[in-house]
């Protein structure tokens, strides 16, 4: 028999946790009293002229018990799931990865399915009007309220469980202009001409931006992947073809519109409204409010010179290997300088595969004798080093423009309808000079490989670090290296070891090589405990003042974001710390 004794502290210790747990202050989801009624929705979506949706879990074609059940569409799902982006982009709750959504509602009827994962209500916002009546209903309901674009997002920002999402993939607009007159409140204004330039709206994406700008002879930076949404891109930073020459997507924004927190609508610059546009430059999506548009620099289109170097191992000491990979890496910073970047990778030997490198290089406005003139000398070192044991292979190629070379080159790398972590770390050029660059290279490389994108340089290099709230490691930093850790879905263990490996086996050795530097925030570790220093560096302070301004009552929360240490979630449910 249990003493009496022993059952009063733990009843007390019952009735107090229970009563702890009714005292927190949490976001409304339903089935509590504060969750709005049927006639509120119903309301809110008159507001919205029908533009209200009750989505269903896009998987729930494969089930039987799920109203959108469909035999014959099953089939067509499950391929798209893994191998179309545009089916995640174009569905209102779509995502590139599943764990976002907690494997909730896979494509494969042996699963569970529900739609628990997913939001409960979404926005179709065609209009300013229509984002600002969905931030209005969130903040006065006190409900979670997250943002869509399209879906590529490696952190979960754009999906959550018993939440309203607005999804701005159809908020669509592009206008070029030779010159543009920021609005100002502030005389005199240091700069208030610019030029050329494109205004976008969010929803657009770098293949219609790209698109539009190239007709009227320019290019801009985009990513690699067309289907990317502009709006998530350039708030979160934005590297690509041309940043080691222009600096990031978003050092080149003049000028922002966004509804805030309180439902208003924002005209923002450097000359108006400076410390949001200075938080929202950097600060990430789903923070200080939804962005309607960007007016962001454009360049002079440009010949492009292409040059791919690929080695693999050929010999039996793989030591060698690794080392070349070093001497290739350590060139880095001199080829950022000489005016080229590079998508990069290095993999391990599996199976019966040897460990292999490549890299593809491009340099804007340079011709190919110019471009090999700086890789060429790489190529006949890495030859030289170990006779026999290392098999080079290299082509070279001409085009008229970034754009031609851009739509005949796209990314078709990015996984998506995947269960995956990843996190990233910025390497300055000390750390393309450390003295055990290959060991160091060797154990951050996953099973899948390692990414050394050499985005970084001059460009990058002009802006103050407080010139935006990006982590100033992107002012001295050369290459964005990146580390993935897929796991398998519905498998807690899988889980556990990927965030493990990407948080501590393969990220460890690249804060060895970088320990003052810090990770690129929109591809990186939504796990990662020192999410503040990491992402964000000696901006946060400060970006953490702006967030505390503007947005004062977290009316946008999502994880490993600015200002969410106040809020946890608590099952499917976000309750303050």
């Amino acid at each position: 028999m249990v003493s009496l004794k022993v059952i009063q502290p733990l009843l007390l210790l019952s009735i107090l946790t229970v009563a702890e747990d009714l005292a927190r202050t949490c976001k409304a989801v339903p089935g509590t009293a504060s969750w709005p009624s049927t006639s509120d929705w119903d309301a809110l979506n008159k507001t919205l002229s029908g533009n209200l949706i009750k989505p269903l879990p896009p998987g729930g074609v494969c089930h039987p018990e799920q109203p959108n059940y469909d035999e014959a569409a099953c089939p067509a799902v499950q391929r798209a799931w893994t191998t179309s982006w545009s089916f995640h982009i174009e569905d209102p709750v779509g995502n590139g990865y599943n764990n976002w959504n907690n494997d909730t509602c896979l494509p494969a009827p042996e699963n569970p399915c529900s739609a628990d994962g997913y939001p409960s209500y979404v926005i179709n916002a065609n209009t300013a009007q229509h984002v600002q009546a969905g931030i209005n209903f969130a903040r006065e309901r006190n409900i979670r309220l997250v943002v869509k674009g399209t879906g590529h997002d490696f952190r979960g920002r754009t999906v959550a469980p018993d939440s309203l999402s607005i999804w701005t993939r159809h908020l669509r607009g592009i206008q070029v202009r030779e010159t543009f007159e920021i609005e100002t409140d502030r005389q005199p204004c240091k700069q208030c001409s610019y030029g050329p330039v494109v205004t976008f709206a969010s929803g657009e994406d770098h293949s219609s931006v790209f698109a539009e700008v190239n007709k009227h002879g320019f290019m801009l930076n985009v990513g690699a992947a067309g289907s990317v949404g502009e709006g998530g891109y350039t708030t979160g930073g934005g590297h690509s073809v041309l940043s080691f020459q222009t600096g990031l997507a978003v050092d080149n924004v003049i000028q922002a519109r966004i509804v805030t927190p309180d439902g208003k609508i924002v005209t923002a610059n450097r000359c108006k409204n400076s410390e949001l546009f200075w938080a929202l430059c950097g600060g990430g999506g789903s923070t200080l409010g939804v962005v309607l548009d960007f007016t962001v620099n454009i360049f002079p289109s440009v010949p492009i010179a292409y040059y791919t170097f690929n080695f693999v191992s050929t010999g039996t000491d793989i030591a060698h290997f690794w080392d070349a990979v070093a001497y290739v890496v350590g060139k880095y910073a001199d080829i950022s300088k000489g005016g080229a970047m590079g998508y990069t990778s290095v993999a391990p030997a599996l199976g019966t595969s040897p460990p292999g490198y490549q890299g593809s290089f491009t340099a804007p406005n340079m011709t190919i004798s110019e471009l090999s003139a700086l890789i060429d000398p790489i190529v006949e070192t890495v030859d030289a080093l170990y006779p026999g044991e290392i098999q080079t292979v290299v082509d070279t190629s001409s085009w008229g423009s970034l754009y031609e070379w851009w739509t005949a080159n796209p990314d078709i790398t990015t996984a998506t309808g995947i269960n995956v972590v990843i996190g990233s770390r910025i390497l300055d050029e000390s750390a393309l000079k450390h003295p055990q660059l290959a060991s160091l290279i060797q154990k951050a490389t996953p099973p899948r490989g390692l990414r050394l994108y050499l985005v970084a340089g001059p460009g990058t290099h002009q802006y103050a670090n407080d010139w935006n709230s990006v982590t100033p490691a992107w002012r001295t930093g050369y290459v964005h290296a990146v580390v993935s850790g897929p796991f398998l879905p519905l498998n807690a263990a899988s889980k556990a070891a990927a965030i493990n490996n990407v948080t501590t086996t393969w990220m460890d050795p690249l804060r060895e090589l970088a320990p003052n530097t810090g990770a690129y925030q929109n591809e990186a570790n939504a796990f990662d405990p020192n999410f503040q220093q990491e992402f964000w560096g000696s901006n946060y302070p400060r970006l953490l003042k702006a967030k505390r301004q503007f947005d004062p009552n977290d009316v946008f929360w999502c994880r490993s974001c600015a200002g969410s240490e106040r809020w946890e979630e608590v099952g499917t449910q976000l309750c303050k710390v």
